[in-house]
């Protein structure tokens, strides 16, 4: 028999609103890691409860940021998450191959959804980590990348986050971790994923379900000479499939909840 003040903690599964802390929490922590560029004793700053997680350096000796940490640190964040909330249920992979095929080397990028004999130029493509609920149906699907990224590669991942949408899915994350910028460096990202926006809505309305939508994510820090961070920004685009002309696009500045409009 149960005592009467007893509660039966519902199963749910995990939530848009904790998908979106932890890309931020995941974001501000990812800041925080030390480097091996770094010019200072690390053994006296040695902290036990610090990520062990560190950047590494490239042959002239500076730091290697790319989407490699922020992933790893998301996942880190993901398990920590499950641990302290057990009562919200979900699977994750990594690499998940996509639904469907495409073709990068046209001019034209190209998707299929069942693939015939013929089409041996397509191919799977990867999304860099997936959730799941408990059916194994995806629910949330997240690409991770660093820096300024062209404008070919910035395309062909909104491309992929449109088309893998499924009725079941809640929501598609593209998280760029960009550690050097300027303003020309906003401007000039602001003006690739406009562009990207575009292009989707003008050619590939046949192959993107109505209903999919995206947010992109491009995180900016600067960083002193011990490797702290002196200062957060975070540039949002909500794209919609339903009203591709008229995507959301907000800037924010630390603390990162706080947003003003970038674009009338």
């Amino acid at each position: 028999m149960k005592p009467i003040n007893s509660k039966i903690i519902e199963k749910v599964e995990i939530e848009e609103v904790d998908i979106v802390n932890l890309i931020i929490d995941s974001f501000e922590y990812s800041t925080t890691l030390k480097s091996e560029a770094s010019s200072f004793d690390s053994s006296k700053n040695w902290n036990d409860n610090s990520s062990i997680l560190v950047y590494p350096t490239t042959r002239d000796k500076r730091k290697r940021v790319s989407e490699q940490e922020v992933k790893q640190v998301f996942i880190q964040k993901l398990n920590e998450f499950r641990a302290k909330n057990l009562h919200k249920r979900f699977y994750y992979s990594v690499e998940t191959p996509t639904t469907k095929v495409y073709r990068f080397k046209d001019k034209k990028a190209k998707v299929l959804n069942n693939p015939k004999e013929g089409d041996s130029d397509y191919r799977s493509a990867r999304t860099d980590l997936c959730i799941y609920n408990l059916s194994f149906q995806r629910l949330y699907l997240i690409e991770f990348k660093a820096n300024n990224v062209g404008a070919k590669e910035l395309f062909q991942d909104f491309l992929k986050l449109s088309a893998e949408w499924q009725e079941k899915i809640i929501n598609c994350y593209f998280i760029a971790v960009v550690d050097r910028h300027d303003n020309n460096t906003i401007n000039n990202i602001n003006k690739k994923v406009r562009e990207a926006f575009v292009c989707l809505e003008n050619k590939y309305k046949d192959e993107i379900h109505e209903n999919a939508s995206f947010i992109a994510y491009f995180f900016f820090y600067t960083l002193n000479e011990e490797g702290v961070s002196s200062s957060l920004c975070k540039l949002t685009f909500t794209y919609s499939f339903l009203t591709p002309s008229h995507p959301g696009c907000k800037i924010s500045s630390c603390p990162l909840i706080v947003a003003q409009s970038l674009i009338q």
